[in-house]
Parts: C-alpha cells; structure tokens; sequence
C-alpha cells in the first residue's frame, strides 16, 4: 500500500490510489486479464487517522453517493460507470500478525482438503421467524425468510447436498436467562453443533446487526467463544443488516471475527456492511443470494463442483448489477467478500454414479445392496485406486405447518415448509478401483410412505484433493418387510479411549477422543425418533446429548457402528456419570454406564497416590488415579536412599488402581519398623513418569 500511495498520490494516504493501481494494472496487462484481486488488511473510515489511531491497513473507499465502504469499487476499472465489476475481489480483515497467520494457515489446510468427508456436502439454512416477539416493530407476518430459504434450497441447491434447516419456527418460545431475551428453545444450540459436526456453506435470512443473529440471538459474537468447527471451516452467507460492518474503528463485526479465529471459524464471509432490506422473493437481498448459488453451483442440478469462491461472487454482483436496476445495484455493493476469492469451494469437484438398488421401494428392515461408481466430471473412470467414501440414506421428506402471528392485532396463520426426513443409514464404503458395493439396513422407524428418499454417496482419494459425489432424490420408502427375520436382542456397547476399553473409575484428558463402539446383527436405529433416540446422559440426566447425527458404520459393514469426540465437546473437567442409551434397527434397547474423571491436558498423569492403611503392619494397598494403561513399577527405599523392596511390570489400567503390598523385602524378609519412601513408575510409551511418597511400617 505504501508503494502504491507513493506512486499514485505522492505518498499521501488516499484508497483512489490502489483504485488507479488497479486501473492501469488491468489496462495495461495482455490478455488474459487480470482475475482475483485480494486486499490483506483491515481498515476504517478514517484512513487518515484524523481522530482514531487504529492502525489502517487497506483503507476502504466510499462514493459521494454511496456512504458505505466499498470493495467492489476497486474493481470498477474498465467503465466505472456501468457499475460492473471487472474482477473478482476480496479482503482479509486481518489486524495483526497473528490475525493474518491464522487465515493463512486455514486458506492452506482448507486448499489441500486435509480433512475430506461428508461435512462437505452439508449445509445450513438458518431462517428468522414471521413474529416480531416484542411487536411494533413493523416486522410482524413476514414469512419471506422462511419461503425464500425453501426456494434456495428447492430451486438452487444441487440435489447431492444434505440441508440442516434451523428455521425458528420449529422451536418454541422460551425466556432464555444466559440471554436476557425471549429466544427460540434449542436453535441456538443447534446452529453450534451443526457447525460442529460439519457445514460446508451457511446461509441466514433474518434481522440481524454486527454481533447477532435474530432478535432472539440465536448466534451471537460472545458464542465465537465456544465456537468449534473441528476444522470444517464454512463458507458463510449472511443475508442480514450489517454483520459485516467493517470499517468501525476498534471494532470488528462478527463477519470478520469469525474469519480470523485461530484454526477454527469460517472459511470466508459474504456480509453486508450497512441495512439490507428483504421484502418479496424479487427483492435484491434474494436476488443477490440466489445469483451466488448460481454462480456457486454453475446451475448444476446434480452435482456440487464449483469454480472459485470470487467466480461465484463476481457472477452474483454483475448479474444482478445487469438485470435488477440500481437499488439492486446500491443494494448489492453492500455485500463484501471477507475472504480469499481464489479458493475452491470445500464441496466435492466430481461426478459419480448409484448405479442400483436392490429393491425400488425400500422398506423397513430391508437389507439392501447397493452399487455405484466414481467418475470425472466428464463420466469417465478417474483411474484413482486409493478411494473411500460413505454412503448416507434419508427417510421421506415432510410437510409441517406452523402457526405465527400474521399482524399486530395478533390475529394468526400458518406458515409451511419442508422437513429433510432422519437418516436412516450412514457407512463408510470401500472402493475397488472406481466401483463401490455395500449393503444397508433399513430401521422399523419409517414414515411407511412417500417417494422422496434420498441417497447421497461422497468419496475422495487417500491425499483428500480427488473429491466427488452422487445422488438419488426420489427413492420410495415406505412399508415393511413381511420375512424380516427375528431379532430380540438389543446392541452391545462399549466406551473406548486410545483403543483401550474404558472401565468404571477411568481417567481421560480433557483433549482425549472417545470412542463409543455398537455392534448388533439388524444395525442401529439412528433416525432421531422420539422415544428411540441414540442418546448420551450425562450426570443422572443433567444434560441429554443426541449421538445420532454422529453415528458411523465401519466399512462396508451394517452390524457394527461408532460415535466419536472429543472429550471437551461435552464433558468439564471433574468426575462424571455418563450413560449411553441405543436401540437396534428393531428398536431393541441397550444402556451402559460409565464413572470416569476428566483432567485438564497438562494435569498431572498420575493422581491420588496414597497408600492405605497408613501406618501398616504386613500389607497396605498403593493406591491411585491413572491416565493411562500399561506396566508400572513400584520400589520401596530407606529414608537414607537404600532399595529393599520392590514390584516390576504390574498391568494397571486407566482409572483408579490399587497394587497389594506385603511388608517384606526382596529376600522375603520382614521390613523393620520405620519410615520408607515409595516410588511408583510407569511407562507411557513416550515418557516414564515417576511419583513418590511415604509409609510406616508398625513394629
């Protein structure tokens, strides 16, 4: 920027500078011309720090007639007048080093698909609700957040991608304390685990300002705290008033936050910097987002491969620019990229094929075979040999109907939708060269009718950057099977931490990965079902965690299935009973329990070592908490540091242990009467940690 101000404007501070840059830069450049254009830097209206000091990176420019910043005008350099942007551009909102090495370090991970699965076929639609709940604001019936987010996703959307609805209208009214607000009960906890378990792309329509989400603050700048995207990182749309706000001295908008947020957050944002209006399904707000999807998805019903993130934005601002007029043209500068415009999308760039199904019609506890391909885009084998992927079937799709308050007489109406149907089945799949074959069981919790069903398959190579997909929208489920064999037994189940099972009393790392283990002949039911949830109950019910949307089944393989996470996703630090609750594809039900104590990463490894009695005459037990499983070695020494006594390669395991001592030293000896110290040794496999302390031997 310096070289360009002093260049361009005799080193005076002045954003025209970078605009003439660019100028000259794409008049003067052969063809092709110049694509991406990538501001790195944050900035604020007073660029030339008249009254505020925070530092100004890349200035943002405005328009007499404009009074927001604006980007996009950057990138006017062929006919400024036309208002068409030439390039694609976007902007780093970074403000420090640490700021700018964090989206580095995720523009590099998230480029070499380091974390391939099916998060990258997932979506969010996150829609306001019709009722102003503290009425008079003028916003009371306005349905179109909800319609226009069943347009997006009926009209726009590629049938491969799966669609997590968080409408506020499926959630009922509750004063929510931590908030101080009337807010919606549970769809703010939605939206987190929803991130947490994997989106690729987000979409809001709704109230909003810089820091919030809906007027229930069902997404505020305080939950960026305990935000957690395990490295899935969104691309997110916000359709709303001003949560990019961005050129606020010492402040940063939630749009930019959550771009900067170290290995965590999104990916890249497309916010509004000042009031957008959303009125009928033409409005520019909705124009403008569906433009996106076009461009994002290059009118594909099929398939979900995309050009880059700045394609899909250039295609959104000129379209519209073109077709809508100049409020829709005022409308869209106000959207800005915050993000890097030359990344590929996390949404899979092939093609596949389901080639069959066993049965048309898939009906409860059916096992069904199916078949399919990878393919290039072009439909050819890719020649790749080292594929995986997963295989996810859907129940019926659903019409509800909900109630608002249609005006501010509060008088009522209905407003309806679409529900995606529960997952029926979810299995990982193995691929010979380009082919896969797999079997699945259908669970007795059907809705027993309809036609749209739907099966997803994503694979990707072992490296991650060979991605693709495939689709069935329009499978019949419904109906049972008359011969399904008997099956009265419900799962077994097991709760696992570094491959060891994990027993009562168990100790784990806050940072540890639990695995939970099923295995049952007829499969797990996981369709979310009231009454047959995979659940976990933590401390006698005081918290209640649905472990469907996290089941898995092994490859190729329908009997046996896994839940995994971190610990700190839903355990604190202390001790803790949880207790896991299933039922099989014949709603067979099976429970276990398990008392463990969670430590913070960095506590010590071994606790609580005692030994009891204390003073003792011929054998106390050496007592303690363990992290770990493995050998350990116990030695006695006198308190002038000779060795007398000692044990060697006693198994303990993760938890509380207790090691039986007789008072005799290693010639079988009595100990004399006196102090002793004792000293417990185990082997982690990369460490050896050794504890001490002290008994006393009675005469």
């Amino acid at each position: 920027y310096r070289e360009i101000v002093g260049q361009y404007n005799a080193g005076n501070r002045d954003p025209y500078a970078i605009w003439h840059f660019l100028a000259d830069m794409y008049k003067q450049a052969p063809d092709p011309k110049p694509l991406y254009v990538l501001l790195f830097g944050d900035g604020h209206y007073d660029y030339q720090n008249r009254i505020y000091s925070a530092p100004v990176y890349i200035p943002y420019l405005y328009e007499p007639n404009i009074m927001w910043p604006c980007d996009d005008i950057f990138v006017m350099v062929n006919s400024p007048e036309d208002l068409s942007n030439d390039m694609a551009i976007g902007r780093i909102p970074a403000n420090s080093i640490d700021d700018a090495r964090s989206v580095v370090d995720k523009i590099i991970e998230y480029d070499n698909r380091e974390n391939p699965g099916e998060w990258q076929l997932n979506a969010m639609l996150v829609a306001d609700d019709p009722t102003d709940l503290a009425q008079g604001s003028g916003f009371v019936g306005q349905t179109a957040f909800v319609r226009d987010s069943e347009r997006l996703y009926d009209d726009h959307f590629p049938k491969v991608m799966q669609t997590k609805k968080v409408y506020l209208t499926e959630y009922p009214e509750r004063y929510i304390t931590e908030l101080q607000t009337m807010g919606r009960d549970g769809a703010r906890e939605d939206i987190m685990e929803a991130f947490l378990n994997g989106v690729s792309f987000v979409n809001y329509y709704g109230h909003g300002d810089p820091s919030v989400w809906t007027q229930e603050k069902v997404f505020v700048k305080n939950d960026l705290v305990r935000l957690d995207v395990n490295h899935h990182y969104p691309l997110i749309l916000a359709a709303t008033c001003s949560w990019g706000r961005s050129d606020v001295p010492d402040f940063q908008s939630m749009a930019e936050d959550i771009v900067t947020l170290n290995a965590n957050g999104a990916i890249a944002t497309l916010a509004t910097v000042r009031s957008v209006y959303h009125g009928s399904s033409t409005s520019a707000n909705v124009k403008f987002v569906e433009d996106f999807a076009n461009g994002l998805f290059v009118g594909n019903p099929n398939y979900a491969y995309t050009p880059l993130m700045g394609d899909a934005v250039l295609y959104a601002k000129n379209e519209s620019n073109n077709i809508y007029g100049t409020t829709k043209i005022n409308n869209n500068m106000k959207f800005m990229y915050f993000g890097d415009p030359t990344l590929i999308p996390a949404f899979p760039q092939n093609a596949g094929m389901i080639d069959s199904v066993s049965r048309d019609t898939l009906r409860a506890l059916d096992k069904v075979s199916l078949n399919g391909r990878a393919l290039s885009r072009e439909g050819n084998d890719p020649g790749m040999n080292d594929l995986e992927g997963k295989i996810t079937i859907y129940d019926n799709d659903y019409r509800v109907s909900r109630e608002y308050i249609y005006n501010t007489s509060g008088s009522t109406s209905l407003l309806s939708y679409n529900l995606e149907g529960s997952r029926l089945f979810n299995g990982n799949i193995s691929f010979d060269g380009n082919s896969f074959s797999t079997e699945a069981f259908i669970p007795k919790d059907i809705q027993y009718h309809g036609k749209d069903g739907k099966i997803r398959m994503i694979y990707w190579g072992a490296d991650g950057m060979y991605d693709g997909s495939a689709a069935i929208d329009d499978i019949h489920v419904g109906g049972i099977n008359p011969d399904a064999s008997s099956d009265v037994l419900g799962p077994a189940i097991s709760i696992n931490s570094r491959d060891i099972e994990l027993q009562n009393g168990a100790v784990i790392f806050d940072t540890s990965t639990v695995r939970i283990m099923f295995v049952d002949q007829s499969g797990i039911n996981i369709t979310g079902t009231t009454g047959h949830v995979l659940e976990m109950s933590i401390d006698n019910d005081q918290q209640l965690v649905d472990l469907s949307e996290l089941f898995v089944y092994e490859q190729n393989d329908y009997t046996q299935g896994m839940v995994e996470f971190s610990v700190d996703n839903y355990l604190d630090e202390g001790e803790h009973l949880i207790e896991i609750s299933a039922f099989d594809n014949y709603n067979n039900y099976s429970q276990i329990e398990l008392s463990l104590t969670v430590l913070h990463e960095g506590d010590e490894l071994v606790q609580n070592l005692v030994n009891f009695p204390n003073p003792f005459k011929d054998q106390t037990d050496i007592t303690f908490s363990s992290a770990f499983s493995g050998l350990a070695d116990v030695r006695i020494y006198t308190i002038s540091g000779k060795p007398v006594a000692g044990l060697s390669d006693i198994s303990i395991h993760s938890g509380f242990n207790a090691i039986p001592l007789v008072a005799e030293d290693d010639y079988g000896h009595p100990l004399a009467a006196g102090v002793y110290f004792y000293v417990l040794e185990i082997d982690t496999g990369n460490e050896t940690i050794k504890q001490y302390n002290k008994m006393v031997v009675l005469p």
